[in-house]
């Protein structure tokens, strides 16, 4: 039986390989600091996307049940810790926070959650 580490770095393989597919520039992943992560920072056009990554086997449940009201604020406060982090030009961009859900290898993305 796979690890749910293990399950969470193939699903991430998956979303990464998703996105550059779809013409997306990945900035970071396992962007990380003592209160929490965000599994991908990705970049199209004018927009740099904030992205959780799902990888689900046989689950009943929504993937976007996973953005309680403490998720949605630890994935805000990482952004901002991600742009106090970078310089100035990147804090024009968009924002957006989405999550991309696999499951049986289907990908699903949405995005501008919140």
């Amino acid at each position: 039986m796979m690890s749910k580490i293990q399950k969470g770095k193939d699903g991430e393989k998956i979303a990464i390989a998703y996105l550059i597919a779809n013409g997306f520039e990945i900035l970071e992943q396992n962007f990380r600091n003592s209160n929490g992560e965000i599994d991908i920072i990705a970049k199209k056009e004018e927009t740099i996307y904030f992205i959780e990554v799902k990888n689900w086997k046989n689950s009943t449940s929504s993937p976007l049940e996973v953005f309680t009201k403490n998720k949605v604020n630890k994935m805000r406060n990482l952004a901002e810790y991600y742009f106090w982090k970078k310089d100035e030009k990147e804090k024009n961009y968009y924002v957006s926070f989405g999550l991309i859900s696999i499951n049986h290898s289907y990908v699903e993305f949405f995005f501008d959650l919140f």
